[in-house]
């Protein structure tokens, strides 16, 4: 039931598939650059502006972490601050809110996981109880944590989309495909796919300010009972998670991937792609970001079973590593 992708080594994941997190790996010079970027700093530094005096020990921090030499931007650095600066920034609030977290909490993380989810500035981020409308609170409260997850999706998508098996396939519904970021990929790889988006109204109307397109619809709603369509009434061919799976507990998991077997076609295909459970690796900084979800993330075992126990046969596992696991799994229904 579970084959290797070509090429690629399940069993070793790589350091980071992302260019920035070289310099997000130790915690010090992390927060010195987020102080750096925060302040205007680096702005300053990149304009050759004259540093005050007080700046010296954030330049040392900078120094060992690779961002500056002698007081200079880096020629490497000014290649991700050119090219990914909004990424850096948002993996950078991120990580401030998860180290907290982490902090103040890794043995209720351990142990007592409501408690931990109580408290956490993480989890008080993504509140989506408040993007159920498109008022002016409900869009400024989501475009929080919107951004990030658009940030961790398109540095995602083009090691994930490759992967996927979209080759024979007409429409494409995406559940809680937040602003588009996978979508838009998936359409630059597959040039005959229709998208459609179902989600939460307050991130649709934000993924909507970066332009549906021809391919690309967005669909307010609740996946857990709402119709399952395409924008356009129709039934899609394939319906698709992505990272959405493991936010919520088993039954409900359960009962998502049953109303949406229920809403595809005999041969329609299932799509799953979610992240797995940590192995034992080096953990970097910019792992915290992960460590706070640790709990949530899934074997593959526990979806093929589900599937299995859904009547699907046809089922397919395709391990992806990335900074992590990642389990792309689908099944076409009998």
């Amino acid at each position: 039931m579970a084959s290797n992708m070509p090429g690629t080594d399940v069993n070793q994941p790589i350091s980071s598939p992302y260019p920035e997190d070289i310099y997000l790996t130790q915690f010090l010079g992390a927060m010195a650059l987020e102080c750096a970027l925060r302040t205007g700093m680096i702005d300053g530094l990149e304009a050759n502006a004259p540093m005050p005096d007080q700046a010296g020990l954030l330049l040392t921090l900078l120094d060992a972490n690779d961002v500056t030499e002698n007081g200079q931007l880096t020629p490497a650095f000014q290649d991700v601050l050119r090219t990914r600066r909004d990424i850096l920034e948002e993996k950078l609030a991120f990580l401030k809110l998860s180290a907290l977290d982490v902090v103040t909490g890794l043995g209720a993380l351990a142990g007592d996981l409501p408690q931990f989810m109580g408290r956490s500035e993480t989890f008080a981020l993504f509140r989506y109880d408040k993007a159920d409308n498109t008022g002016p609170t409900a869009l400024h409260e989501t475009r929080k944590w919107v951004r990030y997850v658009s940030a961790l999706t398109a540095a995602e998508a083009p090691y994930l989309v490759p992967h996927l098996p979209f080759e024979n396939t007409g429409k494409i519904l995406e559940i809680g495909g937040n602003a588009g970021a996978f979508a838009r990929e998936i359409l630059k790889t597959f040039a005959e796919l229709e998208i459609t988006i179902l989600d939460l109204p307050a991130v649709c109307a934000l993924g909507e300010e970066d332009g549906p397109t021809a391919r690309l619809s967005f669909l307010p709603g609740d996946a857990r009972k709402d119709p399952l369509s395409m924008a356009d009434g129709t039934s899609p061919d394939a319906i698709l998670f992505k990272s959405v799976l493991h936010d919520w507990p088993l039954e409900h998991t359960s009962a998502m991937l049953a109303r949406a077997t229920e809403h595809l076609p005999p041969g329609g295909q299932l799509v799953i792609c979610e992240r797995g459970p940590f192995k034992a690796q080096e953990m970097p900084f910019y792992m915290t970001a992960n460590v706070v979800f640790a709990p949530f993330y899934r074997d593959e075992d526990v979806y093929l079973e589900l599937l299995g126990e859904l009547g699907y046969r046809e089922i397919r596992h395709r391990p992806v590593m990335l900074e992590m696991p990642f389990n792309i799994i689908h099944a076409r229904k009998p």
